[in-house]
């Protein structure tokens, strides 16, 4: 194939002439050496390189000892190539890509990747400043976009810092006693509700009202005693709360939790009044309360409004408003 640039000339295409053995050229000046001039051995243009240094890939015709054949060949190669899907050299773009710029998809590439496998919003250290900017508590870096974030995440630094702070909480969390946490109530199997007795009694003295509660705990574990304890209307969820009645519960494994509807009346507590025993032979637990009689309390007055309020000055002397 040669190259060569047209030119409209007189005296160059007399200079280089087939006279002087070298290329015949009319229209064309061949300032590369054709195929076909090389097999015949016609010497090489000196200097035409430099004479021309822009030139116009152009295939002349009429160059002597150019083959036909071969143009064609040639021709036909042309068309396969696929010009429009070359790298770097798709029509409409640029050329290929710098290194810079090949960095810099790679990168924003990687973001996008870390920004779909990483929640940032459960990092501690990840925090966004009133600039716009964000920042690495723990390193104290800023950074402009949250890929550099990540990018500084996965850095020495960083890791660095982690392992500082994983080791510091190790040291101060042997050094703090541990607290002590209950484990909560004990868990059994229930088998049932005990069997009770309830008596009413009264004091033949004081003709104070009383309640005699004797509970049988039969299969009642070894080592355990019956607990009680009283309880508001309010505090259960069984029945409607109601302000004229109060609950005794009494409990012990493995048996259910099991409660008396008493009157909401102050219990006399006093040594000969209140007591409870627990039989380990019989295994019954007995229980007396006795309720004080109700008394009727004045109500504290309210607080009254002032009518006069007496105002004194620096001076001496006031008045009464």
């Amino acid at each position: 194939m040669g190259i060569a640039t047209r030119t409209g000339m007189g005296r160059d295409r007399r200079r280089f002439g087939s006279k002087t053995g070298q290329c015949s050229v009319t229209n064309f000046l061949v300032i590369w050496h054709c195929i076909g001039c090389r097999s015949r051995g016609i010497p090489k243009l000196d200097g035409a390189k430099a004479r021309f240094p822009f030139t116009e890939v152009r295939v002349s015709r009429r160059c002597a000892g150019v083959d036909e054949k071969w143009l064609k060949s040639r021709g036909e190669e042309r068309e396969k190539m696929d010009f429009q899907n070359r790298v770097g050299h798709k029509f409409g773009t640029a050329g290929p890509a710098t290194d810079q710029e090949i960095a810099a998809d790679r990168r924003e590439r990687l973001r996008k990747l870390a920004l779909e496998t990483i929640d940032l919003s459960k990092d501690p250290y990840f925090m966004r400043n009133h600039l716009g900017s964000y920042e690495c508590k723990l390193c104290l870096t800023l950074h402009t976009n949250e890929g550099s974030y990540l990018a500084h995440t996965q850095g020495k630094k960083h890791q660095i810092n982690l392992a500082r702070r994983a080791a510091r909480e190790k040291q101060d969390a042997t050094i703090q006693p541990q607290p002590q946490t209950s484990s909560g109530p004990r868990k059994t199997v229930k088998i049932g509700r005990p069997g009770y007795r309830v008596t009413k009694e009264r004091d033949p003295e004081t003709q104070q009202k009383a309640l005699l509660f004797e509970v049988e705990y039969p299969e009642a574990l070894e080592r355990v005693k019956p607990r009680h304890r009283f309880m508001s209307a309010y505090e259960q969820k069984v029945e409607p709360p109601e302000s004229k009645f109060q609950y005794l519960l009494t409990a012990c494994e493995p048996y259910e939790t099991i409660a008396f509807k008493v009157p909401n009346m102050e219990i006399d507590k006093a040594e000969n009044k209140f007591f409870t025993s627990w039989d380990p032979q019989r295994k019954v637990f007995t229980m007396q309360i006795f309720f004080k009689d109700r008394e009727e309390k004045e109500l504290p007055a309210l607080p009254q409004r002032p009518g006069t309020t007496n105002l004194a000055f620096h001076g001496g002397g006031g008045f009464t408003r």
